[in-house]
């Protein structure tokens, strides 16, 4: 069986002290060594100047050649980035023609990537899935990254919006783990998710609920601030961000040891090093696609 962990997290575009909240994350997700990361809200400028994705893999870039006893599994050195929701942004006293995309690193490397666009609301804006393929040695996986509208009545929508993305062809094609993940903007006990759960085609289970270990908190929209956290009535947060596994056998070759919530320790100051945690799973997959796909799907 091939083993590999993944990691999903919200990077919160150019909000907060960026881009040294982005430095931080780069140095925590070092120290998880995630084979796998999957992010929503990826600040991206056209002009070039900031590039979250890129500058969470330079960072590991940088760890990996002062550390030359580092395992090459570190260097997360492919990737790829769908450009979504267009505007100017606010950062460092300028406006700047900026996304918040859809992004991924890997150890492994990515064979195709592409993105679809989903159903919308003008009230919202585009939203947008990201699929790619990702080649773990002998076994093929199919990680899809999304971020469904935040608009807190649209339940409908959020539905549409899944129903989209699993109505893509290349679900019909074969791989050795498919795996859903990103900032759902909804909680476990939803009509969104509770769809997924019943869904016809496929056997969806979340990985924190699969796993043989998990960390003992599941929250992943904090409160504000630590002490918001700390008080009793104002409850911890929400969980609205999840790695969902989709199996179209009953006989599943998944396995998931661990799943934690991540990137959840504050600083002095009692900040994050995003308004969300991240979620990371350690999965097992047994090897068994071995046969060609159809087509090439970002064609």
């Amino acid at each position: 069986m091939e083993n590999f962990t993944i990691l999903t997290i919200n990077t919160w575009k150019c909000d907060g002290v960026y881009p040294e909240r982005i430095h931080w994350m780069a140095s925590e997700i070092e120290r998880l060594n995630p084979d796998i990361i999957v992010c929503q809200e990826v600040f991206w400028t056209t002009s070039g100047k900031y590039d979250t994705l890129k500058l969470l893999q330079s960072e590991q870039h940088k760890k990996q050649s002062s550390d030359q006893s580092s395992d090459e599994k570190s260097r997360l050195k492919y990737s790829s980035f769908s450009a979504a929701r267009v505007k100017d942004r606010y950062i460092n006293g300028q406006f700047l023609e900026s996304a918040s995309g859809l992004g991924i690193l890997s150890v492994y490397p990515i064979i195709d990537s592409f993105a679809i666009n989903l159903p919308d609301h003008p009230a919202d804006g585009e939203r947008i899935a990201q699929f790619s393929i990702v080649e773990v040695n002998t076994a093929r996986l199919l990680v899809i990254n999304t971020h469904l509208t935040h608009l807190k009545v649209e339940n409908s929508l959020r539905l549409n919006q899944i129903e989209a993305i699993l109505s893509q062809d290349i679900l019909k094609e074969s791989f050795d783990a498919v795996l859903l993940c990103g900032d759902f903007n909804c909680t476990e006990d939803g009509i969104t998710i509770q769809y997924l759960y019943q869904h016809p085609d496929f056997k969806v289970s979340n990985a924190f609920r699969r796993a043989k270990v998990r960390s003992a908190r599941h929250i992943t929209l904090p409160k504000k601030t630590v002490s918001e956290m700390l008080t009793p009535e104002a409850g911890d947060g929400r969980c609205i961000d999840f790695i969902f596994l989709l199996e179209k056998s009953s006989q599943s070759t998944l396995k998931v040891d661990l799943t934690q919530v991540v990137l959840d320790n504050p600083n002095n100051a009692g900040e994050f090093p995003s308004d969300h945690f991240g979620v990371m799973a350690s999965i097992k997959v047994k090897s068994k696609s071995n046969q060609p796909l159809s087509r090439e799907f970002s064609a």
